[in-house]
Protein backbone atom coordinates (compact mmCIF):
# COMPACT_ATOMS: atom_id res chain seq x y z
CA UNK A 1 0.00 0.00 0.00
CA UNK A 2 3.14 2.28 0.94
CA UNK A 3 4.69 1.75 -2.23
CA UNK A 4 1.63 2.63 -3.85
CA UNK A 5 0.83 5.90 -2.57
CA UNK A 6 4.23 6.66 -2.87
CA UNK A 7 3.59 6.29 -6.66
CA UNK A 8 0.78 8.55 -6.55
CA UNK A 9 1.99 11.15 -4.64
CA UNK A 10 5.32 11.46 -7.01
CA UNK A 11 2.52 11.59 -10.18
CA UNK A 12 1.09 14.63 -7.79
CA UNK A 13 4.19 16.36 -7.79
CA UNK A 14 4.46 16.05 -11.15
CA UNK A 15 0.71 17.08 -11.43
CA UNK A 16 1.65 20.40 -9.47
CA UNK A 17 4.76 21.28 -11.36
CA UNK A 18 2.34 21.38 -14.68
CA UNK A 19 -0.89 22.99 -13.11
CA UNK A 20 -1.83 26.57 -11.78
CA UNK A 21 -1.09 26.75 -7.90
CA UNK A 22 -3.05 28.69 -5.77
CA UNK A 23 -1.48 32.66 -6.53
CA UNK A 24 -4.64 34.39 -5.39
CA UNK A 25 -6.57 35.29 -2.61
CA UNK A 26 -10.39 35.57 -2.64
CA UNK A 27 -12.61 37.53 -0.19
CA UNK A 28 -15.02 35.45 0.48
CA UNK A 29 -16.97 38.12 2.73
CA UNK A 30 -18.94 42.07 2.50
CA UNK A 31 -16.72 44.22 4.45
CA UNK A 32 -13.61 42.26 5.33
CA UNK A 33 -11.19 44.06 7.31
CA UNK A 34 -7.89 44.37 5.20
CA UNK A 35 -4.88 44.47 8.66
CA UNK A 36 -1.60 45.22 8.98
CA UNK A 37 -0.39 42.14 10.97
CA UNK A 38 -2.63 39.19 12.11
CA UNK A 39 -5.10 40.88 14.39
CA UNK A 40 -3.65 44.30 14.16
CA UNK A 41 -4.58 47.56 12.86
CA UNK A 42 -7.53 47.47 10.24
CA UNK A 43 -6.12 49.18 7.61
CA UNK A 44 -9.58 49.33 5.41
CA UNK A 45 -12.45 46.99 4.55
CA UNK A 46 -12.22 45.08 1.39
CA UNK A 47 -15.02 43.95 -1.02
CA UNK A 48 -16.45 40.64 -1.76
CA UNK A 49 -15.25 38.96 -4.66
CA UNK A 50 -11.83 40.82 -4.47
CA UNK A 51 -9.00 39.02 -5.46
CA UNK A 52 -5.46 39.87 -4.45
CA UNK A 53 -1.62 37.97 -4.69
CA UNK A 54 -0.95 35.38 -2.23
CA UNK A 55 2.70 35.96 -0.40
CA UNK A 56 2.36 33.61 2.24
CA UNK A 57 0.38 32.00 5.31
CA UNK A 58 0.31 32.79 9.21
CA UNK A 59 -0.94 31.30 12.39
CA UNK A 60 -1.89 33.39 15.09
CA UNK A 61 -4.56 32.94 18.01
CA UNK A 62 -5.34 29.80 16.70
CA UNK A 63 -6.59 31.55 13.21
CA UNK A 64 -5.11 31.01 10.05
CA UNK A 65 -4.12 34.47 8.04
CA UNK A 66 -3.32 35.01 4.38
CA UNK A 67 -0.48 37.55 3.90
CA UNK A 68 -1.44 39.15 0.55
CA UNK A 69 -0.56 42.21 -1.91
CA UNK A 70 -2.49 44.75 -3.89
CA UNK A 71 -0.96 47.73 -6.19
CA UNK A 72 -4.28 48.98 -5.19
CA UNK A 73 -4.49 48.26 -1.61
CA UNK A 74 -1.04 47.46 -0.40
CA UNK A 75 0.75 44.69 1.78
CA UNK A 76 -1.66 43.55 4.58
CA UNK A 77 -3.10 40.69 6.54
CA UNK A 78 -7.11 38.40 5.96
CA UNK A 79 -8.30 35.79 8.18
CA UNK A 80 -8.56 32.72 6.51
CA UNK A 81 -11.87 33.30 8.39
CA UNK A 82 -12.94 35.49 5.56
CA UNK A 83 -10.82 34.50 2.48
CA UNK A 84 -9.48 31.45 0.44
CA UNK A 85 -6.98 30.62 -2.34
CA UNK A 86 -8.11 30.51 -5.69
CA UNK A 87 -7.28 27.66 -7.83
CA UNK A 88 -7.14 27.27 -11.25
CA UNK A 89 -8.82 30.89 -11.77
CA UNK A 90 -11.87 29.25 -10.21
CA UNK A 91 -13.63 31.72 -7.54
CA UNK A 92 -17.17 31.17 -5.42
CA UNK A 93 -17.97 34.55 -4.18
CA UNK A 94 -21.24 35.09 -5.10
CA UNK A 95 -22.65 38.70 -4.73
CA UNK A 96 -26.20 38.35 -4.52
CA UNK A 97 -25.67 34.97 -1.85
CA UNK A 98 -22.46 35.49 0.05
CA UNK A 99 -23.77 33.30 3.09
CA UNK A 100 -24.01 30.60 0.80
CA UNK A 101 -21.30 29.64 -0.50
CA UNK A 102 -20.09 26.07 -1.60
CA UNK A 103 -16.67 25.18 -0.01
CA UNK A 104 -15.86 21.89 -1.52
CA UNK A 105 -15.01 22.42 -5.15
CA UNK A 106 -13.61 19.92 -7.40
CA UNK A 107 -10.14 20.39 -5.94
CA UNK A 108 -11.73 19.93 -2.15
CA UNK A 109 -13.61 17.08 -2.93
CA UNK A 110 -9.81 15.66 -4.53
CA UNK A 111 -7.94 16.56 -1.69
CA UNK A 112 -10.19 14.94 0.71
CA UNK A 113 -10.59 11.93 -1.50
CA UNK A 114 -6.92 11.44 -1.42
CA UNK A 115 -6.70 12.62 2.02
CA UNK A 116 -8.96 9.55 3.30
CA UNK A 117 -7.69 6.86 1.33
CA UNK A 118 -4.30 8.27 3.24
CA UNK A 119 -5.52 7.63 6.64
CA UNK A 120 -6.75 3.96 5.73
CA UNK A 121 -3.26 2.88 4.15
CA UNK A 122 -0.99 4.58 6.47
CA UNK A 123 -3.16 2.72 9.46
CA UNK A 124 -4.80 5.90 10.98
CA UNK A 125 -8.22 4.24 10.43
CA UNK A 126 -9.49 0.94 9.82
CA UNK A 127 -12.85 -0.49 8.79
CA UNK A 128 -14.59 -2.13 11.85
CA UNK A 129 -16.47 -5.01 10.41
CA UNK A 130 -18.29 -5.81 13.72
CA UNK A 131 -19.78 -1.97 13.94
CA UNK A 132 -19.89 -1.13 10.55
CA UNK A 133 -18.02 2.37 10.88
CA UNK A 134 -14.43 3.63 10.14
CA UNK A 135 -12.74 3.45 13.32
CA UNK A 136 -9.44 5.62 13.83
CA UNK A 137 -6.60 4.07 16.08
CA UNK A 138 -6.66 6.19 19.06
CA UNK A 139 -7.31 6.01 22.82
CA UNK A 140 -7.71 8.19 25.58
CA UNK A 141 -7.24 11.30 23.33
CA UNK A 142 -4.17 10.23 21.94
CA UNK A 143 -2.78 9.04 18.91
CA UNK A 144 -0.69 6.38 18.64
CA UNK A 145 2.28 7.42 18.46
CA UNK A 146 4.01 4.83 15.97
CA UNK A 147 1.85 5.20 13.59
CA UNK A 148 2.73 8.31 12.70
CA UNK A 149 5.93 8.39 10.53
CA UNK A 150 7.75 11.68 9.95
CA UNK A 151 7.35 11.88 5.98
CA UNK A 152 3.75 11.83 6.67
CA UNK A 153 3.93 15.16 7.35
CA UNK A 154 5.70 15.71 3.23
CA UNK A 155 3.09 13.35 2.05
CA UNK A 156 -0.35 15.81 3.72
CA UNK A 157 1.70 18.79 2.64
CA UNK A 158 2.09 17.91 -0.60
CA UNK A 159 -1.77 16.47 -1.11
CA UNK A 160 -2.44 20.25 0.42
CA UNK A 161 -0.84 21.77 -2.78
CA UNK A 162 -1.77 19.70 -5.23
CA UNK A 163 -5.12 20.90 -4.56
CA UNK A 164 -4.63 24.36 -4.15
CA UNK A 165 -5.37 24.46 -0.55
CA UNK A 166 -2.20 26.54 0.24
CA UNK A 167 -0.73 29.40 -1.22
CA UNK A 168 2.73 29.12 -3.64
CA UNK A 169 4.74 29.99 -0.69
CA UNK A 170 8.63 29.42 -1.10
CA UNK A 171 8.62 26.07 0.83
CA UNK A 172 7.06 24.52 -2.13
CA UNK A 173 9.94 24.77 -4.42
CA UNK A 174 12.05 22.02 -1.68
CA UNK A 175 8.92 20.18 -1.57
CA UNK A 176 8.81 19.28 -5.46
CA UNK A 177 12.87 19.39 -5.58
CA UNK A 178 13.55 15.67 -6.52
CA UNK A 179 16.68 16.09 -5.49
CA UNK A 180 15.88 17.47 -1.83
CA UNK A 181 17.19 15.34 1.06
CA UNK A 182 14.09 13.90 2.98
CA UNK A 183 15.61 16.11 5.83
CA UNK A 184 14.89 19.22 3.54
CA UNK A 185 11.66 18.33 2.56
CA UNK A 186 10.47 17.35 6.52
CA UNK A 187 11.62 20.87 7.42
CA UNK A 188 9.66 22.18 4.57
CA UNK A 189 6.84 20.82 5.45
CA UNK A 190 6.85 21.58 9.06
CA UNK A 191 7.22 25.23 8.35
CA UNK A 192 4.10 24.88 6.42
CA UNK A 193 2.01 23.00 9.03
CA UNK A 194 2.79 25.37 11.58
CA UNK A 195 1.35 27.61 9.34
CA UNK A 196 -1.38 26.42 7.81
CA UNK A 197 -2.51 24.46 11.51
CA UNK A 198 -0.19 26.35 13.86
CA UNK A 199 1.15 22.53 14.91
CA UNK A 200 3.54 19.69 13.72
CA UNK A 201 1.08 16.81 15.34
CA UNK A 202 -0.55 14.60 12.59
CA UNK A 203 -3.05 13.68 15.22
CA UNK A 204 -4.19 17.24 16.23
CA UNK A 205 -4.09 18.36 12.81
CA UNK A 206 -6.64 14.75 11.08
CA UNK A 207 -8.70 14.19 13.60
CA UNK A 208 -9.30 16.12 16.53
CA UNK A 209 -8.65 19.28 14.69
CA UNK A 210 -11.79 18.71 12.83
CA UNK A 211 -10.00 18.67 9.42
CA UNK A 212 -11.40 15.05 8.35
CA UNK A 213 -14.80 15.34 9.82
CA UNK A 214 -15.76 18.67 9.21
CA UNK A 215 -13.35 19.84 7.30
CA UNK A 216 -13.24 23.30 9.20
CA UNK A 217 -10.00 24.65 8.62
CA UNK A 218 -10.52 24.59 4.92
CA UNK A 219 -14.55 25.80 4.95
CA UNK A 220 -13.92 29.47 6.30
CA UNK A 221 -16.72 29.97 9.57
CA UNK A 222 -16.61 25.88 9.96
CA UNK A 223 -20.14 26.14 8.11
CA UNK A 224 -21.35 23.96 5.41
CA UNK A 225 -23.75 24.04 3.71
CA UNK A 226 -26.35 20.95 2.73
CA UNK A 227 -24.66 20.60 -0.39
CA UNK A 228 -20.94 20.52 0.93
CA UNK A 229 -21.89 18.63 3.82
CA UNK A 230 -23.79 15.23 1.21
CA UNK A 231 -20.13 16.06 -0.90
CA UNK A 232 -17.75 15.22 1.87
CA UNK A 233 -20.30 12.14 2.83
CA UNK A 234 -20.28 10.70 -0.41
CA UNK A 235 -16.31 10.68 -0.28
CA UNK A 236 -16.10 9.29 2.93
CA UNK A 237 -18.37 6.71 2.01
CA UNK A 238 -16.90 5.68 -1.36
CA UNK A 239 -13.37 5.60 0.52
CA UNK A 240 -15.08 3.51 3.26
CA UNK A 241 -16.29 0.78 0.88
CA UNK A 242 -12.97 0.58 -0.83
CA UNK A 243 -11.74 -0.37 2.56
CA UNK A 244 -14.13 -2.39 3.93
CA UNK A 245 -12.68 -5.42 5.42
CA UNK A 246 -9.31 -4.26 5.65
CA UNK A 247 -7.79 -4.68 9.15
Amino acid sequence: MRKTLSALLMLVVIIISASAQATDIEVIGPNVNFRDAPHGKVIMRLPGGEILSAVDEAWANDTLWYQVHSEKYGDGFISGEWARPVYNGITIYDQDHPDQLQYVTENAESFYLSLYRFLYENGYCYWDQAEDVCTFRVSNGKGDESIVQPMHKVDLVTMLLANGLLVDMQEAEVLLNEEASDEEKLAAADSVLLKHYGTVDMWKILIFGGVVDQAETHVPHGILENDDLWRLEAIRSQVDHEYMGAK
